[in-house]
Parts: C-alpha cells; structure tokens; sequence
C-alpha cells in the first residue's frame, strides 16, 4: 500500500537510482529519493523530487484512542554556487494504524519546484520526530538543460501503480494517480514494466497529426540473455502512437513477465522520415525475475533443514535483523516487514537463509559468519558514548564495505576537527574509493560521514572547508572559506 500526500537527472552512473540513500544513521531508518525534470510549454522547466521512507523506519506512538501514528520531519534545499535557491521544511503524519505490527506501507510524498536552467545540489534530509536520532541524508547534482524548441523527452519516471484519481493530488496527471516506483527494481511477483514521460514539440515531425514512439527494452552487460543476438531487443519492442502536441503525456505498460533477471534500460525513441533517431531517452532498471536464483520459502527451509538456521531460532533471527540494515536491499527490507507483520515465523527463518543465499549461493553460513565477525569488530571498534559502535557512520561503512585497505586519520587542532579519510582499493564493483570522516563533537570516536565518491554515499563538495570550519567563527556555511594551504594536508592524506 501506498500513502500519497497532498503536500507539497540525469543518471550518474548506472544504477545509482537503487542507492540513493546515503548517510544512514540509527538503526533501520531508510529513506529513497528520485528526481526528473520536465518542461512547462512556453515557460520554463521544474524538478519533481519523490521520495518515500518504509513505515518499518519509522517509531509509531500512541497518540490517541484512534491508534498508533509516526510523524516524519521533511527538509529540502536546492542550491546554486553554493546559494540557496528554494527551502522548505514540513511534517507528514501517518495514517492510524491499529497494531504496530501493520506497517507493511510506505510513507510516499513529492515536490515539483519551477527551476531555470542551470546545474544544482539537492539535499533532502529526513527525520523521525518521535526519535530523532533515526534520520538519513541525500545530496545529489541535478542537471536542467537549456530550454529546447525542438523535439525532446522528459526524464523517464518508473511508476509503482497507476490508477484514476477520485481526488486531484501531488501525484494526479490528467485525471489519473501516478505513482512512482521511487526505485527502478522490479521485483519477481509484478510483471509489468509501467513508465511516465513526456515528449515536447513533435508537431513538425508528425504524419497526419499523429507520431510515433518506439519502445525497446535494451540488456546490459550484466542481464542474464543470450547477448550475441538481437532477438532479445525484438522481443520487447513494439511502437506507440499519439496525437503530435506541445506536449504528449505518456504513461504506458511493457509486459516483462518472461524477463529474465538482470539490468537492463527502457529506450524510447522518435525516427523522422529517413530512420534517424531525433529523439531519444533511456532508464536503468534491475529486474528480479524468475531466474534470479532467489528461493522461495519451501525451497530455502528444505535447504536450511539441519543447518545453522535451526541452531540460530526464530527469536535469534528476529534479533539479528536490525544488525542487517547496512547491507540490506529495499525489497528484502519490505519483505521482512511483511513477514514480521503476518507473525510468519517459518517464513522470516526462510527469509534470514536466502539473504545469505544469495550473498553466497555456495556457504551461505560462512557468509553469516564473516558478518558476524564483522558485526563483532565494529561494534567494539566504532562504537561511541552515544551509540553502539553498529549505529555509527563508521561502524555502517564497515559493516557495508568491509574494512579498510588504508586509513590517514589527524587528530583535533586549533584549525581542523580531528577526521579520518578510508580507502579501498577494490570493494562492492568499485575501484579506489574514499570515505571522509570527521568529529565536530570532539566526543570520543564521534565520527561522522562527511564525504564519500562511492557510488550511492553521500557527495559533499564542501568537505575540507567543513573540517576546516573551526578557524572561522561565521556559522553561514555557504560564505566559510578554507585559510590558504591548509587543504594540502587533506589533497596529500586522500593520496595516500
């Protein structure tokens, strides 16, 4: 179920639309967040920003006799050269649940911001009101091209479900609610591939008023197909027609019930007489189909019988699984919710198998085991006089990513916070990458993910003014500057 709320990209790399939450802190506080940029004909363009947080994210409270609700505190931020352009800070409240255990939903919300053409940072920051240490943070580039008089798509919008609206709200577009998928996973149980777009100014190309779009479903390196044809491609391709406009407004659906698992991008293109593209738009997705090697609950029991699950228990599971949370997928986090809410005791141990499974088809229990000495190691390690050292940034790297090839660390100065800058050479298909921590409590090991160019963590252009903050006493960020030379140090300590 989802709760749309009346309140008010380009893609990075592939896949970074399945990790952009970033900066996770306390517990099992997730938060996910898209952004596409669409034209208003004749005006200018603006941004909708979608985002959703899990109900399991979330600390329900009994404010009544009517049942329990969640509050969950939204502040957004776009900013260019460092200069706010747009702010906004609200809170959605829940719908009434009567048990604690219903929280198989998804708190979902958007905004559309009118925007001129330019490069900006969006911050999106999330926060539980009824415990504020559960929050997550999430800063991304967008990209809103210069205005185009000629034939072009909008983004690509992945829809969770789209239905008519009896009520116009945030997510109505011509009398229907689209809701989007926020993440572009399909999972195995939907067979359908839904999208929204819109396509701009195809009036001169059209034949007797009407114009085609083509649609294809295009395989990554990573899709689990025959690549050496191209029957695949014609397999899921086919064309759609519709009247030409200033704006043609298009959510359909693809039939991928036979996809296999994979990666893969929707392509949408325009040919104009002699067969040449003059428009085109592609969206990763991944999807988990009936090949994904994931068991089902017999399955998974049947090879978990007289294993280390039966010695770990139900209760040990259910235990167990907040340790889980930096390593987790969205769908697996839905999944155990759902189990958990059913009170399915089998299918959570069915669960709790197959998440190590698929981590290590051939020793699931050495995978739990690693973990486990991993868990072992950073809650002794990160931990601090606030947190159990899982909780910590510190303890949610490691924990994600493993340990550290290499760490420079500096103590606290007169100039600079005391901060330690991670690397890995190679880790999660990434190569030579870095996480900045700093400690601007000066608490005992109080470190706090401040920059990172893993793909998915939190990207903060501003890192090294933000150790060197101490030597300035203005408190505006945007107007700190970092003293002369003292950023060699930290050019000199990532280099290492």
């Amino acid at each position: 179920m989802e709760i749309g709320l009346f309140r008010i990209k380009k893609v990075l790399s592939f896949f970074v639309l399945l990790a952009l939450c970033t900066n996770v802190k306390g517990g099992n506080f997730v938060a996910y967040s898209t952004a596409n940029v669409y034209d208003i004909p004749g005006d200018t363009s603006y941004l909708e920003v979608d985002f959703k947080v899990p109900a399991t994210s979330l600390k329900f409270m009994l404010e009544d006799l009517q049942g329990y609700d969640a509050k969950l505190k939204i502040y957004i931020g776009i900013y260019q050269n460092n200069n706010a352009v747009y702010a906004d800070k609200y809170i959605i409240t829940s719908p009434k649940i009567d048990s604690k255990l219903d929280l198989n939903f998804n708190i979902l919300d958007a905004k559309r911001i009118k925007l001129p053409p330019g490069t900006y940072a969006l911050e999106l920051f999330f926060q539980d009101a009824n415990d504020t240490s559960q929050h997550a943070f999430i800063r991304k580039e967008i990209i809103v091209p210069p205005v185009n008089n000629d034939i072009h798509f909008s983004d690509i919008e992945m829809l969770d479900s789209a239905y008519p609206a009896k009520e116009k709200g945030v997510f109505t577009r011509f009398n229907y609610n689209l809701l989007p998928a926020i993440v572009n996973f399909i999972p195995v149980y939907n067979n359908t591939l839904f999208f929204y777009t819109e396509i701009y100014n195809s009036q001169p190309y059209a034949k007797n008023g009407l114009v085609q779009v083509h649609y294809s479903i295009v395989a990554s390196n990573n899709a689990d197909i025959n690549r050496e044809t191209d029957s695949f491609v014609h397999t899921y391709s086919h064309i759609k027609t519709k009247a030409a406009a200033k704006a043609i407004y298009l959510f359909d659906g693809i039939d991928i019930k036979n996809l296999p698992s994979g990666e893969y991008f929707l392509q949408l293109q325009i040919f104009n007489d002699s067969q040449r593209v003059i428009a085109s738009r592609v969206m990763p997705f991944i999807r988990r189909g009936k090949k994904s090697g994931a068991l089902d609950a017999f399955s998974a029991l049947h090879l978990a019988a007289h294993s280390f699950i039966d010695s770990l228990g139900y209760k040990n599971i259910a235990n167990y699984y907040p340790y889980l949370y930096s390593v987790e997928t969205m769908d697996e986090n839905d999944e155990f919710a759902r189990l958990k809410s059913k009170g399915d005791t089998l299918g959570i141990k069915a669960w709790f198998y197959k998440f190590w499974q698929v981590r290590a088809p051939q020793n699931p229990y050495q995978a739990y085991k690693d973990y486990d000495r991993l868990l072992a190691y950073s809650q002794e390690k990160y931990k601090s006089p606030i947190s159990p050292g899982y909780k910590t940034d510190m303890g949610r790297v490691c924990l994600r990513y493993g340990i550290p090839d290499h760490i420079a660390s500096a103590e606290e100065k007169p100039a600079a916070y005391a901060y330690q800058i991670w690397r890995y050479s190679y880790t999660k298909g990434q190569v030579n990458i870095h996480f900045v921590f700093y400690n601007p409590t000066s608490s005992p090991n109080d470190f706090v993910l401040l920059h990172s160019d893993a793909t998915g963590e939190i990207a903060n252009p501003g890192w090294k003014t933000l150790i060197y903050r101490r030597t300035s006493a203005n408190d505006d960020l945007d107007h700190e500057t970092m003293p002369k030379g003292l950023g060699k140090e930290l050019d000199q300590k990532m280099a290492e």
